[in-house]
């Protein structure tokens, strides 16, 4: 297929004849592509749609993939080299047919609009976290324990976890023996339930009902990511919280975060682990951290503002498809 494999594997008859055979009706005001992937049975070239549509970007995808390739060696680079400009080319072709298109950050928006060069990109939408739900914790912490969230089932977090593991753990466990990660989230393949087994410190959760008690069991939540793009939505529900994040600058990436201030970024190994010491060992600087992460998140993107933006973007998008007909 000349479609990246990701993309191809969601191309659905069926889901784009439900899509087209409604949009026929004329009733819908407008059609909203939540992610790229779908878009593979919304529009493609010789077949329009009548109503008005917008693109939701979550990430900057073939950014993702090019992070990948450059983290690759051998064969593997090969192929994510494949991918990468498969990726480029749809993503391109794809988000160029909608009337709209809204990044999660100003970052990838500006990203779309130079190195895509495309014209529809209405703006960039902040992320938002529920406030009520991902509320302060009160609970007592646990010494020396970390946390990672995200789904284990998206390969930029599977890379992280192996990363942080194998890269930056050793050196945590040498100056802390008793301390523990807990790596939460759906669907781990095999290589990262291993980890538990392999890895002194480590668990591996799965599927879990409720993040909330994991976030509130932790000193501090770790993003080591390597790869990626858009924003972290984990991040600002773990702030929202109170816990302290420490994170690479590409796991951060699009966040209005600041060093030292509401967040701990390091990229290097040696780095990264020093962060988690100073948090280990300094609680009371670690909890000032938390504390103003939760109130940068609570003020600025709680989700009644941010729906509010995004809505605009949807009344943005209605008009210029109405003028398209």
């Amino acid at each position: 297929s000349k479609l990246p494999f990701v993309i191809r594997k969601y191309r659905s008859a069926k889901m784009a004849m439900a899509i087209h055979e409604l949009d026929k009706l004329g009733t819908l005001d407008l059609i909203v592509c939540d992610f790229l992937t779908p878009s593979v049975n919304l529009i493609w070239p010789g077949r329009k749609l009548k109503t008005p549509t917008l693109l939701f970007q979550h990430n900057v995808e073939s950014l993702i993939w090019k992070r990948m390739h450059d983290n690759a060696t051998g064969l593997k680079r090969t192929y994510l080299r494949g991918q990468w400009q498969r990726m480029r080319k749809f993503e391109f072709e794809s988000s160029a047919r909608f009337d709209g298109v809204v990044a999660v950050s100003e970052e990838d928006a500006a990203i779309m609009r130079k190195d895509y060069a495309l014209k529809n990109v209405l703006g960039a939408v902040p992320t938002g976290v529920d406030c009520e739900f991902f509320a302060e914790s009160k609970w007592p912490r646990q010494e020396h324990s970390l946390v990672f969230l995200g789904s284990m089932d998206w390969m930029p977090n599977i890379d992280a976890v192996e990363f942080f593991t194998g890269e930056i753990w050793p050196t945590v466990k040498k100056k802390f023996p008793h301390a523990t990660c807990t790596i939460v989230g759906r669907n781990p393949p095999a290589k990262v339930k291993e980890l538990e087994r392999r890895i002194p410190g480590v668990r591996v959760t799965g599927t879990v009902d409720d993040v909330r008690p994991f976030l509130a069991a932790a000193v501090a939540m770790i993003v080591p990511l390597r790869v990626g793009g858009g924003t972290r939505i984990k991040i600002f529900e773990g702030m929202a919280t109170g816990i302290p994040v420490i994170s690479t600058r590409i796991g951060a990436e699009g966040l209005p975060v600041t060093h030292g201030e509401n967040i701990l970024l390091a990229d290097a190994p040696a780095e990264f682990a020093a962060q988690i010491a100073a948090v280990f060992e300094k609680p009371a600087a670690a909890a000032q951290i938390g504390a103003s992460g939760r109130t940068l998140v609570r003020e600025k993107f709680g989700w009644e503002s941010v729906n509010q933006i995004f809505e605009g973007y949807c009344r943005q998008a209605v008009e210029l498809g109405s003028k398209r007909k």
